[in-house]
């Protein structure tokens, strides 16, 4: 199974503000996630995936939005992406704001990488990502989409991009929001992916400060540097807590094995940004729906192999991780 990627706080601070003008409070937003007001007011924290999923679930629950990635990618100012966006705005050239938006991205976006390539006298851009398909995944390719056509306006100082293409069928919603994307857009396609003209690359950036871009890249670099750490650290930890056939070590037994302290454990695990019950509840999420898809065990044994010796608080645990039932995620027909 894969080592599940961790989030920014201050993107999940975000969506809390955006949601607001819907009326929704921070604690309906909250609810099902694991986390609490001060996990929001920690911008440079970071949240596990699982708790990301279940507040954009919330979120588009309770709105009824379903346009609601274009409002939070036009949201999302180069500001709030740190030192990621202040070394791309700061940048000397649109080529060099490139490379810097490419390399850095998946420190802002890790289910997504951007890969440059040329066609003729066109730059193309390519949003390469790994989400799952639905609502979800539309809200972020939306959002994705949005946020980096709006900086690329920042930079540049005018509307750079000449052509979206979008691996999605048109959206019914998305006339509301087409003048976000001013550029010709084309649906259905094989890719989605960003053009505008080679002959722009040279082109000075509109805010371009060389010291500040200097600064704003090392600590782009430093903090890659740690999520590489962080990302082999938590791989670690998953392998050892996978190790079993049935059910998973306790927070005691997994220091046994790590050689360190419950104490330490729990220190180090904080210090990656997530802990012990975060990662057993993604694990044992991940394993759950593995089974539900791949076998014919029933549901109340599926929760026995996890260590649920109640049925009912197995499917309590399966809500609060997935927002559904276990037999949401059971095939029709097998």
């Amino acid at each position: 199974m894969r080592s599940l990627p961790s989030h920014l706080a201050i993107y999940a601070a975000h969506l809390g503000r955006l949601v607001a003008r819907w009326g929704v409070t921070e604690d309906a937003l909250l609810e099902g996630s694991g986390l609490t007001h001060d996990d929001l007011t920690n911008l440079e924290g970071r949240i596990p995936e699982s708790a990301m999923v279940r507040l954009l679930t919330n979120a588009l629950a309770l709105t009824g939005e379903p346009g609601l990635g274009f409002y939070q990618g036009l949201q999302l100012k180069l500001s709030a992406h740190g030192s990621v966006g202040l070394a791309a705005m700061t940048s000397a050239t649109i080529e060099d704001a490139l490379a810097v938006t490419v390399r850095f991205f998946p420190l802002r976006a890790q289910r997504a990488r951007l890969v440059q390539t040329f066609e003729g006298d066109d730059v193309v851009i390519e949003l390469v990502d790994t989400l799952e398909e639905g609502q979800l995944r539309a809200f972020v390719l939306e959002s994705l989409l949005t946020g980096l056509v709006q900086m690329s306006k920042t930079i540049y100082g005018a509307p750079l991009i000449t052509c979206i293409d979008v691996k999605l069928p048109e959206p019914d919603h998305f006339q509301g929001f087409a003048h976000l994307w001013p550029a010709a857009v084309r649906f259905d396609r094989t890719a989605t992916r960003l053009v505008f003209p080679k002959d722009r690359l040279r082109a000075p950036a509109a805010l371009a400060d060389a010291l500040t871009s200097e600064r704003a890249i090392a600590e782009c670099e430093r903090e890659l540097a740690l999520l590489g750490e962080t990302s082999s650290v938590l791989a670690g930890v998953r392998k050892q807590m996978m190790s079993q056939a049935v059910g998973f070590p306790s927070a005691t037994e997994l220091a046994q094995k790590r050689r360190v302290s419950t104490r330490t454990l729990k220190r180090q695990l904080a210090a990656h940004g997530t802990s012990f019950q975060q990662i057993l509840d993604e694990l044992k999420r991940d394993r759950a729906m593995a089974m539900l898809e791949h076998t014919d065990h029933s549901i109340e044994h599926i929760g026995e192999l996890l260590g649920y010796a109640d049925p009912s608080n197995f499917h309590r645990a399966f809500r609060r991780w997935t927002g559904a039932s276990p037999s949401h995620f059971r095939p029709t027909k097998r």
